[in-house]
């Protein structure tokens, strides 16, 4: 009997634990997040599971609300500030920081989502103040998400991965090889450290071929000692590098290196057609020299970092462990250009395919950008470029996929950068010809982000895709779907598509819009040179004014996004929360 009485007892309490867990959640307008529970006991302490329990086990079920409710309320907090973005990007960095966050607080108060964080308040400043610093300068690797595993960069790269199949680099080459015939490589590097590489390259080869990865090439390799584009200029007419090794062995020769590339366009992503080089994959590689200090060469390591950030496609490749025995009193080893044909020649042999592949040049450019945490797969997305048209992943861009397809009634190559909102922000001065800027029905947030984005984008081809992959039935759906299209209709250059269900099975969706982008391609390359190297102003329909020009050369030499003025957003840093008891 007693062992009955006990389990009569057990259950017992397990039933008053729940029904205070849900009078908890029924008293939700005194048990707010970042309640203090003594203050809101006495709204509780009448009801029978609260006098059933022990104050510990009150707490603890109460804290666990608390955890919650204050996850949730934070959510919610996130998805206001992402929905009122406008308002963020309207902030004039010149201006005063606490007059700003005031008119925005005065703006956001009357949302129950602010209101709910009450209790919460010096944590909602912070968040609201991480927002604002985030939305002008996004870095890389960096979400808004709480969880980063969440953001759609990653996401993105992971189906990818899964969705698009990585060319096999044996039967790449091998194919591109016999249509091209050889390899063109430029050499840049002062006081003969370019030949005497170009030197140790010809002794790897047999008779003028080079064998590598089970195939073999001829390459056509041409050096410049320090006057790059006077060099180039001497057998432009017979030679297109389709690649770029830097070799340096001091600073000074690395300030060589550096000035000559930002003569010719290799570094910030230039499309600027007077850049000669523009866009070539580029290694930056260090010759041995015994005599330089062991503070410079932790110097010129820490230079060829940041100047590898500036360019789209580059890999540093350090001297070898081993001193003499491997260097055997040369500047240069096999491991080390090796390891610069691992990273170069597919990149190399992607440019000679698209150069035979289509004589004029006209690869178009196309990015594709999503929202972090809305409801659908990238691949959903994707489904109209990758279903049907060989594609392969770009080597060295996690987010970029190659596609050969068809456009009107030739077969074009398309590169396509798959991107968050907030990645592609940090890309805005970068060419496209043509941007899919997709958002979900069934969320606000996405849709308000989409409209602030728009408005930073010049005149170039523009595809709405409103993602619905269930139903538009519902209400607050059909409101998003006509405030796209209304937005659309109100945009220059901008088409709206309704993306259902059957969507993926829809190869054609993209075509139209995909072959009026090719067609416009250079009244978009004239209207990106104009507004980003000749300084002409902001296009019209672009009302927003931007705190930060993210590649500005005004104040910025070294490239790097410009950061609003206040330290108290911190991105590597997370804040906790006190749920007081």
């Amino acid at each position: 009997m007693e062992h009955v009485n006990l389990l009569n007892a057990a259950k017992r309490k397990e039933s008053m634990k729940k029904d205070f867990k849900h009078l908890l959640q029924k008293m939700s307008d005194v048990v707010l997040p970042g309640s203090n529970f003594h203050v809101v006991k006495v709204h509780l302490d009448q009801n029978e599971c609260y006098k059933e329990l022990q104050d510990s086990e009150r707490v603890d079920i109460f804290l666990g609300h608390q955890e919650e409710i204050i996850k949730s309320a934070l959510t919610g907090f996130l998805e206001l500030l992402l929905e009122k973005s406008n308002l963020f990007m309207t902030f004039n960095r010149e201006g005063n920081l606490e007059d700003h966050l005031s008119d925005l607080q005065d703006e956001l108060n009357t949302d129950s989502r602010y209101q709910i964080l009450s209790e919460l308040e010096s944590d909602r400043y912070v968040k609201l103040l991480k927002y604002l610093a985030f939305t002008h300068s996004p870095v890389r690797d960096s979400c808004f998400m709480e969880d980063q595993e969440a953001c759609m960069d990653k996401i993105i790269q992971q189906t990818i991965e899964l969705k698009v199949q990585k060319t096999p680099v044996k039967d790449a080459l091998g194919k591109w090889s016999r249509v091209n015939g050889q390899l063109q490589l430029l050499i840049l590097g002062e006081d003969g450290l370019a030949e005497e590489l170009a030197s140790e390259i010809k002794n790897l080869q047999i008779d003028d071929e080079l064998a590598f990865d089970d195939d073999v090439y001829k390459m056509d390799i041409r050096t410049v000692d320090k006057d790059i584009i006077q060099g180039y200029n001497q057998f432009s007419a017979d030679f297109s590098p389709q690649g770029c090794i830097c070799v340096f062995t001091s600073l000074q020769s690395f300030q060589n290196v550096k000035s000559n590339l930002e003569k010719t366009g290799l570094m910030d992503n230039v499309d600027d057609d007077s850049k000669p080089l523009r866009n070539l994959p580029v290694t930056l590689m260090f010759g041995r020299d015994s005599s330089i200090p062991e503070s410079d060469v932790l110097a010129l390591q820490e230079e060829a970092q940041k100047l590898a950030k500036r360019i789209n496609d580059c890999e540093i490749v350090n001297t070898e462990e081993g001193g003499g025995s491997v260097f055997l009193n040369k500047n240069f080893n096999d491991r080390q250009i090796l390891k610069a044909f691992h990273f170069m020649i597919p990149l190399m042999n992607n440019r000679a395919r698209c150069a035979v592949k289509d004589p004029e040049g006209t690869v178009l450019k196309l990015r594709v950008v999503m929202m972090c945490g809305d409801p659908f797969r990238p691949d959903f997305v994707l489904s109209p470029l990758i279903k049907e048209n060989d594609c392969y992943r770009t080597p060295n861009v996690p987010e970029g996929i190659s596609i050969e397809m068809f456009i009107d009634t030739d077969r074009r190559k398309v590169d396509v950068e798959v991107l968050s909102y907030h990645q592609a922000l940090l890309k805005h001065k970068d060419f496209a010809h043509a941007y899919i800027l997709a958002y979900s029905v069934k969320r606000k947030a996405s849709l308000e982000v989409l409209k602030t984005f728009l408005k930073r984008l010049a005149r170039v081809p523009i595809m709405m895709v409103a993602v619905g992959e269930e139903t538009f039935s519902n209400q607050h759906n059909e409101y998003l779907v006509r405030e796209g299209n209304k937005e659309a209709d109100a945009t220059p250059n901008v088409r709206f598509l309704i993306a259902g269900s059957n969507f993926p099975a829809q190869t054609v969706a993209y075509s139209t819009f995909l072959k009026d982008a090719y067609n416009k391609r250079q009244e978009t390359e004239s209207i990106h040179n104009d507004l980003h190297f000749r300084k002409l102003p902001t296009p019209p329909h672009s009302p927003v004014t931007p705190i930060a020009d993210f590649n500005s050369d005004d104040d910025n030499s070294d490239g790097e996004p410009k950061i609003l003025p206040f330290s108290l957003f911190n991105r590597s840093a997370s804040y906790s929360l006190t749920i007081r008891v």
